[in-house]
Protein backbone atom coordinates (compact mmCIF):
# COMPACT_ATOMS: atom_id res chain seq x y z
CA UNK A 1 0.00 0.00 0.00
CA UNK A 2 1.35 3.41 -0.96
CA UNK A 3 2.06 5.79 1.91
CA UNK A 4 -0.09 8.93 2.13
CA UNK A 5 2.97 11.23 1.99
CA UNK A 6 4.01 9.57 -1.28
CA UNK A 7 0.58 10.27 -2.78
CA UNK A 8 0.82 13.88 -1.61
CA UNK A 9 4.29 14.52 -3.06
CA UNK A 10 3.25 12.95 -6.37
CA UNK A 11 0.13 15.16 -6.46
CA UNK A 12 2.23 18.24 -5.64
CA UNK A 13 4.73 17.57 -8.42
CA UNK A 14 1.95 16.77 -10.90
CA UNK A 15 0.50 20.25 -10.19
CA UNK A 16 3.94 21.92 -10.42
CA UNK A 17 4.64 20.42 -13.84
CA UNK A 18 1.23 21.50 -15.10
CA UNK A 19 1.32 25.02 -13.61
CA UNK A 20 4.91 26.04 -14.35
CA UNK A 21 5.83 23.93 -17.38
CA UNK A 22 2.46 23.25 -19.03
CA UNK A 23 3.21 19.53 -18.90
CA UNK A 24 0.65 16.88 -18.13
CA UNK A 25 2.62 14.15 -16.40
CA UNK A 26 1.69 10.67 -15.23
CA UNK A 27 3.73 9.87 -12.13
CA UNK A 28 1.75 6.77 -11.13
CA UNK A 29 4.79 4.51 -11.64
CA UNK A 30 7.37 6.78 -9.98
CA UNK A 31 9.28 5.19 -7.12
CA UNK A 32 9.59 7.49 -4.14
CA UNK A 33 12.70 6.67 -2.06
CA UNK A 34 11.78 4.41 0.84
CA UNK A 35 13.20 6.77 3.48
CA UNK A 36 11.17 9.75 2.30
CA UNK A 37 9.61 11.64 5.20
CA UNK A 38 8.26 15.11 4.34
CA UNK A 39 9.22 16.34 7.82
CA UNK A 40 12.90 15.53 7.19
CA UNK A 41 13.44 15.61 3.43
CA UNK A 42 12.70 17.48 0.25
CA UNK A 43 11.64 15.16 -2.56
CA UNK A 44 12.38 16.32 -6.10
CA UNK A 45 10.67 14.51 -8.97
CA UNK A 46 12.40 14.89 -12.32
CA UNK A 47 10.38 13.89 -15.36
CA UNK A 48 11.82 12.40 -18.50
CA UNK A 49 12.94 14.99 -21.01
CA UNK A 50 12.68 18.10 -18.83
CA UNK A 51 15.54 20.47 -19.59
CA UNK A 52 17.30 23.17 -17.60
CA UNK A 53 16.21 25.72 -20.20
CA UNK A 54 12.58 24.68 -19.73
CA UNK A 55 12.87 25.03 -15.94
CA UNK A 56 14.57 28.43 -16.25
CA UNK A 57 11.70 29.60 -18.46
CA UNK A 58 9.27 28.55 -15.71
CA UNK A 59 11.36 30.30 -13.04
CA UNK A 60 11.49 33.52 -15.06
CA UNK A 61 7.69 33.69 -14.87
CA UNK A 62 8.09 34.04 -11.09
CA UNK A 63 11.19 36.20 -10.59
CA UNK A 64 14.36 37.49 -12.23
CA UNK A 65 17.07 34.95 -12.98
CA UNK A 66 20.64 35.92 -13.88
CA UNK A 67 22.40 33.21 -15.87
CA UNK A 68 25.16 34.95 -17.77
CA UNK A 69 24.42 32.55 -20.67
CA UNK A 70 21.50 31.87 -22.97
CA UNK A 71 21.50 28.09 -23.25
CA UNK A 72 22.18 26.17 -20.03
CA UNK A 73 21.55 22.83 -21.67
CA UNK A 74 24.39 23.48 -24.11
CA UNK A 75 26.99 24.51 -21.53
CA UNK A 76 26.14 22.19 -18.63
CA UNK A 77 27.31 19.03 -20.34
CA UNK A 78 27.96 16.62 -17.47
CA UNK A 79 25.39 15.54 -14.89
CA UNK A 80 25.49 12.69 -12.39
CA UNK A 81 21.82 12.02 -13.17
CA UNK A 82 19.97 12.87 -16.37
CA UNK A 83 16.28 13.07 -17.19
CA UNK A 84 16.27 10.07 -19.52
CA UNK A 85 13.51 8.60 -17.31
CA UNK A 86 11.31 9.84 -14.48
CA UNK A 87 12.97 9.68 -11.08
CA UNK A 88 12.53 10.89 -7.52
CA UNK A 89 15.40 11.95 -5.28
CA UNK A 90 15.55 13.21 -1.71
CA UNK A 91 17.67 15.81 0.07
CA UNK A 92 17.82 16.96 3.67
CA UNK A 93 15.13 19.55 4.31
CA UNK A 94 17.50 22.47 4.78
CA UNK A 95 16.68 25.99 3.65
CA UNK A 96 20.40 26.64 3.26
CA UNK A 97 22.54 23.98 1.60
CA UNK A 98 24.15 21.42 3.92
CA UNK A 99 26.51 23.32 6.26
CA UNK A 100 28.56 20.24 7.12
CA UNK A 101 30.04 20.36 3.62
CA UNK A 102 30.81 24.08 3.65
CA UNK A 103 34.16 25.26 2.30
CA UNK A 104 34.98 22.02 0.47
CA UNK A 105 35.85 21.90 -3.21
CA UNK A 106 34.06 19.55 -5.57
CA UNK A 107 37.24 17.52 -5.89
CA UNK A 108 37.38 17.14 -2.09
CA UNK A 109 33.69 16.19 -1.99
CA UNK A 110 34.18 13.52 -4.65
CA UNK A 111 37.15 12.06 -2.76
CA UNK A 112 34.88 11.76 0.29
CA UNK A 113 32.20 10.05 -1.82
CA UNK A 114 29.71 12.91 -1.41
CA UNK A 115 27.10 12.93 -4.19
CA UNK A 116 25.58 16.36 -4.61
CA UNK A 117 22.56 17.86 -6.27
CA UNK A 118 22.58 18.46 -10.02
CA UNK A 119 21.79 21.89 -11.42
CA UNK A 120 18.48 20.63 -12.85
CA UNK A 121 17.45 19.17 -9.49
CA UNK A 122 18.36 22.39 -7.68
CA UNK A 123 16.35 24.51 -10.12
CA UNK A 124 13.33 22.24 -9.65
CA UNK A 125 13.81 22.35 -5.87
CA UNK A 126 13.60 26.16 -6.02
CA UNK A 127 10.18 26.00 -7.66
CA UNK A 128 9.04 23.30 -5.23
CA UNK A 129 10.09 25.29 -2.15
CA UNK A 130 8.72 28.60 -3.45
CA UNK A 131 5.43 26.87 -4.29
CA UNK A 132 5.21 25.32 -0.80
CA UNK A 133 6.63 28.05 1.43
CA UNK A 134 6.45 31.26 -0.58
CA UNK A 135 10.16 31.85 0.14
CA UNK A 136 13.47 31.08 -1.52
CA UNK A 137 16.32 28.74 -0.69
CA UNK A 138 19.94 29.80 -0.15
CA UNK A 139 19.51 33.41 0.95
CA UNK A 140 22.76 33.31 2.95
CA UNK A 141 24.92 30.70 1.23
CA UNK A 142 25.41 29.24 -2.21
CA UNK A 143 24.17 25.81 -3.30
CA UNK A 144 27.08 24.17 -5.06
CA UNK A 145 25.56 21.89 -7.70
CA UNK A 146 28.39 19.36 -7.55
CA UNK A 147 26.38 16.79 -9.52
CA UNK A 148 26.82 18.93 -12.67
CA UNK A 149 29.73 20.40 -14.63
CA UNK A 150 30.01 23.04 -17.30
CA UNK A 151 31.75 22.06 -20.53
CA UNK A 152 34.90 23.86 -19.27
CA UNK A 153 34.93 21.78 -16.06
CA UNK A 154 33.46 24.53 -13.86
CA UNK A 155 30.85 23.69 -11.24
CA UNK A 156 27.48 25.52 -11.19
CA UNK A 157 26.18 27.26 -8.08
CA UNK A 158 22.93 29.04 -7.24
CA UNK A 159 22.20 31.75 -4.72
CA UNK A 160 19.99 34.74 -4.04
CA UNK A 161 22.20 37.65 -4.98
CA UNK A 162 23.47 39.98 -2.30
CA UNK A 163 24.92 42.16 -5.05
CA UNK A 164 21.75 41.72 -7.09
CA UNK A 165 18.94 41.66 -4.47
CA UNK A 166 15.86 39.63 -5.34
CA UNK A 167 17.54 37.85 -8.24
CA UNK A 168 18.40 34.16 -8.50
CA UNK A 169 22.01 34.07 -9.65
CA UNK A 170 23.75 31.20 -11.39
CA UNK A 171 27.52 31.20 -11.00
CA UNK A 172 30.33 28.74 -11.41
CA UNK A 173 33.46 27.73 -9.55
CA UNK A 174 36.61 25.78 -10.31
CA UNK A 175 36.32 22.19 -9.03
CA UNK A 176 39.48 22.63 -6.92
CA UNK A 177 38.30 25.86 -5.24
CA UNK A 178 36.90 25.67 -1.74
CA UNK A 179 34.88 28.85 -1.26
CA UNK A 180 33.41 30.05 2.01
CA UNK A 181 29.59 30.14 1.74
CA UNK A 182 29.59 27.35 -0.87
CA UNK A 183 27.72 24.32 0.44
CA UNK A 184 26.52 21.23 -1.38
CA UNK A 185 23.09 19.63 -1.06
CA UNK A 186 23.75 15.95 -0.66
CA UNK A 187 21.70 13.34 -2.46
CA UNK A 188 20.45 10.80 0.04
CA UNK A 189 20.64 7.16 -0.89
CA UNK A 190 17.34 5.36 -0.39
Amino acid sequence: MEKQENKEIIATWTKIYKKYFKRKVDLADITIPIHYDPEKYFCVIVVKGITMNEVIKGLKKLFTVYLGVEDLSAIVTTNDRIADKDYAIIFDKNIEADEEFKNLSVNELRKKGVNGITLLERLLLEIFYLNAAGRHLDANNFSLCSGSLYSDGGVPSIYWGRDLPGILVLGWYHPESPIYRLCVRVRLVA
